[in-house]
Order: structure tokens, then sequence, then C-alpha cells
């Protein structure tokens, strides 16, 4: 059997560009918390995101946490907007009390869909997921009404285009995004 890869063919890339949805959370009122309540955050909380991630049907293939925020990188829109809605209903029965988490404890949820830059991190050996669209979808999240779920029209699009029955996007409007970054609409 002849080798796959000619002996004179390019190596691959070491850098892929490719279209992605991508989910950005904030957990709104992270930075009021005192240092005794950041261990119930951390067991109570995101213990009930990652038993989420556990069971939902709806499956990424990169997430990242650093502190109070959430990066998911998903290869299908639809799949990308019902764990939305998932973590999205899962923050709203979530006991706060429970965990000694105040009772305005919320999160902020963000849908952008776009090419990306998929590569290993050099300094940290992981995949990346990173380019401009990346910071357009971080840029929703800070706009994003606690206990709410916003998505970019691009993000819309893709979902429709991929026959994402079920779920429900209603338009909010030309709204300006953070940093500067554009409008929302």
């Amino acid at each position: 059997m002849p080798d796959a890869t000619p002996a004179d063919a390019p190596p691959a890339p070491a850098v892929r560009h490719e279209i992605r949805a991508m989910l950005f959370a904030d957990a709104v009122g992270y930075s009021q918390l005192a240092e005794d309540q950041i261990p119930g955050y951390i067991t109570g909380f995101l213990g009930a995101v990652a038993q989420l991630n556990a069971r939902t049907a709806h499956r990424f293939e990169h997430v990242e946490t650093a502190g109070d925020g959430l990066y998911m990188v998903f290869r299908d829109a639809a799949d990308a907007g019902r764990y939305a809605l998932e973590l999205n209903a899962m923050v709203a029965a979530f006991d706060r009390k429970a965990c000694g988490l105040p009772p305005e404890f919320s999160l902020r949820i963000a849908l952008h869909c776009g090419p990306v830059h998929c590569a290993r991190d050099p300094i940290t050996g992981l995949p990346i997921y990173t380019g401009p669209h990346t910071s357009r979808a971080a840029r929703i999240e800070p706009i994003t009404p606690p206990g709410q779920v916003y998505a970019s029209s691009a993000f819309a699009a893709v979902a429709a285009a991929g026959g994402a029955d079920g779920l429900q996007m209603n338009y909010v409007g030309r709204i300006p995004l953070a940093k500067g970054y554009g409008t929302l609409g």
C-alpha cells in the first residue's frame, strides 16, 4: 500500500482556520464575593457546571475557565445554543444559599459563531481557539443582562442554516459591544 502522504508534501499546517461556535459566560457578582465564599463557588457552582458538562448531550470540543469566566468552543452552533440554554436553566435553579453565595449571584451567557484559528498553544501545550471572532464573542458577554443568553446575528444565521430547530431567538436591537468593539445587532 502506498504511503498516504507523499514524501515531498508539505507538513500539515500547525494552525487551522475553521468555523466554530463560541460561548462566553461570566459569573455576575464574583468580584463581590468574600474570601470565604470562593470555596463554595469552586465546589458548588463550578461543580454544578462540571455535572452539567458530564450529562449534557450537547458536546463541546474545548473549555477553559479563568476566575469568573467560562469559554467553550463547539463545532455545532445548535449544540452551543442548546447547551447555553441548559447552562442558563441550571444557574436559575442553582441553590446559591447552600453554597454560601449571595441570592443575586448569576451568569451572563454570550454566543457567537465565526472563523477561529485552531492550534496548540506553544506555552501550555493545550489546544487554543483564538482570533478576532473570539474577541467579538467575549465583547458580547459584558452587555448581556444577568440570567440571559445573547447571541450575535452571525450565530443566529449559522444556527438557523444548520437546522437548529427549537432555538427561539428574538432580536434585541443594535447594542454597543464592550470596549468599543462595534455593535451587536
